[in-house]
């Protein structure tokens, strides 16, 4: 997991644990972030685990790692992100793509702050922006939950904020998410 995770150029910190006593004992104290979580474990079972995760925290992001392919079924009432199973003909390929997925997921979900006027806070999900217009000394963040954030910022300030595999600057006053564009129309120049 640690070498998939720096393939993707991300440092991690990973614990592991034998008994899911001592996990949830680390895990109330400091809730993870992304818990690895087998079905079939000696004393209380994944699901069971998995139970205690999403009654202390419901952003925890849990992935199963199970031989028990039946069992799938029964987790999503605890809202797995993905599963990996533990057959060795697949399970490297399927690592990498549930933690490419996973690393899509975290960076669209991250929330970026913006300083409003009259002390105000502005809040948007990287995923929600659909584009960013400069306009003199302001940027306009136009978001698809009709949502607009005018803030006085310059487009370079913003585009350093966002995951660059994600956004494009189509023009030096625009850019754009990447993951909004359903079509390209090259020679009228429109998207």
């Amino acid at each position: 997991i640690k070498a998939c995770f720096k393939e993707f150029e991300i440092e991690i910190s990973l614990d592991k644990y034998l008994n899911a006593v001592s996990f949830l004992e680390q895990h109330n104290q400091n809730p993870y972030d992304v818990v690895f979580l087998d079905i079939l474990m000696p004393e209380m079972n994944g699901l069971d685990v998995a139970n205690r995760i999403r009654n202390l925290s419901e952003k925890t992001i849990i992935i199963f790692i199970t031989t028990e392919n039946h069992l799938v079924y029964e987790s999503f009432d605890y809202r797995p992100f993905n599963f990996i199973p533990k057959d060795l003909d697949v399970f490297d390929q399927k690592l990498r793509s549930v933690i490419g997925k996973l690393m899509f997921f975290l960076q669209t979900s991250k929330t970026l702050c913006f300083d409003l006027p009259y002390g105000e806070i502005g809040k948007v999900t990287v995923g929600d922006i659909i584009y960013i217009c400069s306009r003199s000394n302001y940027i306009d963040i136009i978001c698809k939950s009709n949502v607009m954030l005018k803030i006085r910022s310059t487009i370079d300030n913003i585009s350093g904020m966002l995951p660059e595999q994600h956004f494009a600057r189509t023009h030096n006053r625009i850019i754009v998410n990447l993951n909004h564009i359903q079509r390209s129309d090259y020679p009228n120049h429109l998207l």
